[in-house]
């Protein structure tokens, strides 16, 4: 009779084990469709944020037009700074002949 009785408990734990494990299993799904959603959304915001990223440098980029106007600018900056230089030294020179 206690040999029975052991069985039917053991058949009853094993039983319980087996809602148990079907249980986890329910948890680890709904932690498994959690966790790809949050994955999904990341990869989401990332991806926007690249996006925005790459499209703000693209405003920053200037045009070929724009570069040769400020390279414009920077020649006649150097040219007059040359011409300035002759009088300059000039200057220098009349100073420590005094």
């Amino acid at each position: 009779m206690d040999e029975i009785k052991g069985r039917q408990e053991s058949l009853l734990e094993i039983e319980q084990l087996k809602l148990d494990n079907a249980r986890l299993r329910q948890r680890m799904d709904k932690m498994r469709k959690w966790n790809d959603s949050l994955l999904q959304k990341n990869w989401q915001e990332s991806e926007d944020q690249t996006l925005l990223q790459f499209s703000e440098q693209q405003r920053e980029v200037p045009t070929p037009q724009e570069l040769l106007q400020e390279l414009r600018i920077h020649q006649e900056e150097l040219r007059v700074q040359n011409e300035e230089l002759p009088e300059i030294r000039y200057s220098l020179e009349e100073s420590r002949s005094r």
